[in-house]
């Protein structure tokens, strides 16, 4: 894959993400592995020293099916493989929605085929949920990360889960600001940094986990154009707004 995905949709945003974290919270506390989210898919490339590097990320819905963003799928040449639950899978057949465009905003949904793992994955669910105004996600990724205060920093590659309250629901988006603690953050507040486009955003209720989102694009105009700071705000893809389209491709 090419190492940068995507710099600019437009001119007030930027490719998202991984997670962005409160300055005044030990980085320790984002730092989790929870069994909720083992169906989080790494998308990787081999660097000149053959190490993994990030290029995106996706979710694991079953039938050796990834979610992800179409941004992310689009980019993807061997060798790139899809990493989840510990597994190393082979990327094959990617379908981007037939709408999608480069460097525009919108239709920013892909499905992409890989090998079928040989661990199990735990369920994750599609459609169930209706997502409302000031509902709480759960977001994660292990690319760039950072803090409110000095904006997205270069990553670790440790996994981060962090949590966010929902602005807006209306058509292809949802969308969330990352607050500042004095602007009534959560406990966990994380926002987007980059490298993990594609990530999903999920709601996890009576033990179900429910996909509502998928990792887009981040205006941050209202930071100064710059990335991970505090009140840029993430836009993903209403995983509802898409059932008929996913529906008839999972069927195939």
């Amino acid at each position: 894959m090419k190492t940068i995905i995507l710099i600019l949709f437009i001119l007030f945003s930027s490719a998202a993400s991984s997670i962005v974290i409160r300055h005044d919270k030990a980085n320790e506390l984002y730092v989790r592995d929870t069994p909720e989210l083992k169906a989080h898919v790494t998308f990787t490339t081999p660097q000149k020293d053959g190490t993994p590097y990030v290029v995106g990320s996706g979710t694991y819905i079953g039938n050796g099916w990834v979610l992800t963003a179409a941004h992310v799928a689009n980019f993807f040449e061997k060798p790139d493989v899809a990493r989840v639950n510990g597994e190393v899978l082979n990327i094959g057949k990617v379908i981007l929605h037939e709408k999608w465009k480069d460097r525009q905003i919108g239709f920013d949904i892909a499905l992409v085929k890989v090998s079928e793992p040989k661990n199990p994955i735990p369920r994750v669910v599609l459609f169930d949920f209706k997502l409302q105004t000031n509902d709480i996600v759960t977001i994660g990724g292990q690319g760039d990360s950072g803090h409110g205060l000095i904006g997205m920093q270069p990553g670790d590659y440790k996994f981060r889960i962090a949590h966010n309250k929902i602005d807006k629901v209306e058509g292809q988006w949802l969308s969330f600001t990352f607050d500042a603690p004095e602007n009534g953050a959560l406990e966990l507040e994380g926002g987007c940094g980059g490298g993990d486009s594609g990530s999903a955003a999920y709601i996890i209720a009576d033990g179900i986990t429910h996909i509502v989102g998928l990792s887009s694009w981040q205006d941050t105009e209202p930071t100064d154009w710059k990335q991970g700071f505090y009140g840029a705000k993430d836009y993903y893809t209403n995983i509802n707004h898409y059932q008929k389209w996913l529906e008839k491709h999972l069927s195939q």
